[in-house]
């Protein structure tokens, strides 16, 4: 896959690549057919991936060397300069290092990765999923939503070690900062008080059935 990510960090997703793999060809298929991937044509006839880098990375890892791309828009001519300036002005990258802070716009050819194999995991990046899935905060159209909530938690929820048995604990503390006033400019922010019967819902299936206030 020689399509250029411009998400510096990507959670891993498998399981439905993997399922798929297991009904045989023609369902991958056809499941790659309905799921192509976006991409902007840059300066040289580059392919910059901009959405679906979840899937590019588990494809990559599952040995799946190609998949369908369909192109939103065509900035080859463009110089590299002009390249960079109209996709931050269109919300087509996440300029950040992968630290959460911002990058200069001088920086960014060699902070994004060449390749989906260049691909690193954001174990904020994975957290804020999670607490959204959980019923932390609601899915939000904005560009970049759960990178901006994985900025948030990442220097409220210290992950020493992301192992399994830990995960609960963080998703309970990344629920609680998510509820907070604190987090009341982010998209998808949803007061406990406001909370809805399925976010409710999500946060019984995890246990966490009162939400203590965040000190």
């Amino acid at each position: 896959m020689r399509t250029r990510p411009v998400h510096m960090q990507v959670h891993e997703k498998m399981a439905k690549v993997a399922k798929k793999q297991q009904k045989g060809p023609e369902a991958l298929e056809k499941f790659l057919q309905g799921h192509p991937v976006p991409v902007v044509l840059g300066p040289g006839q580059k392919r910059y991936l901009i959405d679906h880098h979840h899937l590019c990375s588990a494809l990559h890892k599952m040995g799946v060397e190609s998949c369908y791309a369909g192109t939103v828009c065509d900035y080859s001519e463009l110089s590299q300069e002009q390249f960079w300036v109209a996709m931050a002005r269109r919300n087509y990258l996440w300029p950040h290092k992968p630290d959460g802070t911002a990058a200069d716009g001088h920086e960014l050819p060699g902070l994004l990765p060449q390749t989906v194999e260049g691909l690193a995991d954001d174990p904020y990046r994975s957290l804020a999923a999670l607490v959204r899935k959980a019923g932390g905060f609601n899915k939000s159209t904005k560009p970049f939503s759960e990178f901006i909530w994985a900025n948030y938690l990442r220097p409220r929820v210290p992950m020493v070690l992301m192992a399994v048995p830990d995960v609960e604990a963080y998703v309970h503390k990344g629920i609680s900062h998510a509820m907070h006033a604190d987090a009341a400019a982010l998209p998808g922010y949803t007061a406990l008080s406001a909370a809805s019967t399925e976010q409710l819902d999500a946060m019984r299936c995890l246990g966490q059935e009162q939400l203590q206030a965040v000190e």
